[in-house]
């Protein structure tokens, strides 16, 4: 798709962003090879953060590529085999997902923090009593 990124005052479509593609690696990597306890931080938000200055960046925590090549997805990772079982409201919640659901929610919110340039933000959304 040579035109993707071209200017659409020149014909193209004017697709400005860059697939952050190091993030969902990452968040794989430290799932699948450290214990979370012994995340690296400082690591961790430098490949958040690795992008030249103003870059529009899109950041996503889990890739196809995953899928495509045999891995598991991060919930499976997080979950393992309760992902079946004890997932519901009428089982009791297990460590294992209890644990799962608050790393699965912190990757998300981390990458979504960090990951990418924050552009217009209606502040409004902020405001709101809740």
């Amino acid at each position: 798709m040579p035109g993707l990124g071209v200017p659409v005052e020149h014909g193209g479509v004017g697709f400005e962003y860059r697939l952050a593609m190091a993030i969902p690696d990452k968040w794989i990597k430290l799932l699948k090879e450290v214990k979370d306890e012994d995340w690296d931080m400082a690591n961790l938000v430098h490949t958040l953060t690795n992008r030249r200055y103003q870059e529009k960046v899109i950041a996503y925590a889990e890739s196809h590529d995953q899928a495509i090549v045999g891995d598991k997805t991060i919930s499976m990772w997080l979950f393992d085999k309760e992902i079946y079982t004890n997932m519901s409201l009428l089982t009791e919640e297990t460590l294992r997902v209890f644990r799962g659901v608050a790393l699965h929610k912190m990757i998300r919110l981390l990458t979504i923090a960090l990951g990418g340039e924050v552009r217009n933000i209606d502040v409004a959304l902020f405001d709101r009593d809740i």
